[in-house]
């Protein structure tokens, strides 16, 4: 590799649960208990895989509509009881394990390499932040993008990161942007913000589903990824 080597072009915008740190059972637990204790039945297992992704809000209206028994009043109850579940649990669990293969060294070599990483997850910003923070991961990305109660799409918290990047002055090439998440939701919000979709399959979706969405590309997993091997360009 050549000294000047660098990413100083690139964007990388990551998800959080699933991309870089595994939450599933955390997550899978409060859930079940939050429908148990606010809307007395038990998810099933499909309900359940499709909190995963959306923000929060457009995941549980998915689930009181496909049950015929939706309001608004009570998705936004369960958006906010999942922040309140999650920030007593965020409170007393070190996550430096809970950190998936290859991450943070993956993270440090693209800091390294100056490439401009940022986070947009669905979670709620007191959620997305003490996730991070209790990963240890906070320090390694300039702009972390989190859905609002009120955020209904994927694609609004790519465009909130997109924009504090531009506050920043560091404004993104759609062509040299790449959003790397676990989930169809993930894939989606990619196209529909015009941006390079990575999809990694170290969340609840395989290889197979996730590759229905048409990424452009998949990778089993983050370890030991050589990340610039994919990148259209290159560099002197």
């Amino acid at each position: 590799m050549k000294q000047n080597f660098n990413l100083r072009k690139y964007t990388f915008i990551f998800d959080i649960d699933g991309t870089l740190v595994d939450m599933r059972t955390i997550w899978e637990k409060a859930y079940r208990e939050l429908y148990q204790q606010q809307q007395n039945f038990s998810l099933t297992e499909e309900e359940l895989k499709s909190l995963f992704g959306p923000p929060e809000l457009e995941g549980h209206s998915s689930i009181l509509q496909g049950r015929n028994i939706y309001t608004l009043e009570q998705a936004q109850g369960l958006t906010e009881g999942t922040e309140r579940m999650m920030m007593k649990i965020l409170e007393k669990t070190d996550l430096t394990s809970y950190r998936l293969s290859g991450i943070p060294d993956g993270l440090m070599e693209l800091q390294r390499l100056e490439a401009t990483l940022t986070c947009a997850t669905g979670n709620l910003e007191s959620v997305a932040k003490g996730i991070l923070r209790q990963s240890e991961l906070e320090k390694y990305f300039s702009v972390v993008a989190c859905a609002q109660p009120t955020t209904k799409d994927r694609s609004e918290i790519i465009q909130q990161a997109l924009a504090g990047l531009q506050q920043q002055g560091r404004p993104s090439d759609q062509q040299k942007t790449y959003v790397i998440g676990d989930t169809p939701s993930d894939i989606r919000a990619a196209k529909k913000c015009g941006l390079q979709s990575v999809a990694v399959a170290t969340g609840h979706y395989s290889q197979e589903e996730l590759l229905k969405e048409q990424p452009d590309l998949v990778l089993p997993n983050l370890m030991g990824y050589n990340w610039f091997s994919f990148l259209p360009e290159k560099f002197i």
